[in-house]
């Protein structure tokens, strides 16, 4: 496998002595960069803990081609899976679902993967974990 000029041999499982052709793709730094090895204190994927006034939040990001995408919720456990979930629909709706891990792999599958598309950022905000998850048809 031969990678050109501005591109890199990555890894699909992310183990770098995994060198099995099926495992090898060529892809660009970006796309490189976004497959990473998980490693948040939250246990979720993209979903951060910073402290605004005193009281710990919670924050997921995403950053698609320049622009970082930003949620935040007080850090409450119900909260946690909602952000990973909001981070999750991030990357799918940048089209990085292929390279970038999600924290819920079920969702770059339909149904899963269209309902979630369809949910305003606004739903994740106002609803409780329970009505989500039934709007996307999950079971937690």
């Amino acid at each position: 496998m031969q990678a050109g000029e501005n591109e890199l041999v990555d890894h699909r499982n992310r183990n770098p002595l995994d060198n099995r052709r099926s495992n090898l793709r060529i892809v660009s730094s970006r796309q490189n960069a976004i497959n990473r090895t998980p490693n948040s204190s939250t246990g979720y994927i993209g979903v951060s803990i910073t402290t605004l006034r005193g009281r710990k939040r919670l924050r997921a990001t995403f950053k698609p081609k320049g622009k970082r995408l930003n949620f935040s919720l007080y850090d409450e456990p119900d909260n946690r899976i909602i952000c990973a979930l909001v981070h999750d629909k991030f990357v799918i709706e940048a089209g990085d679902d292929e390279y970038a891990p999600l924290n819920f792999p079920v969702l770059r599958n339909a149904p899963f993967r269209g309902r979630l598309l369809e949910m305003d950022i606004k739903e994740f905000r106002e609803n409780s974990l329970g009505i989500v998850a039934e709007r996307l048809g999950l079971e937690l």
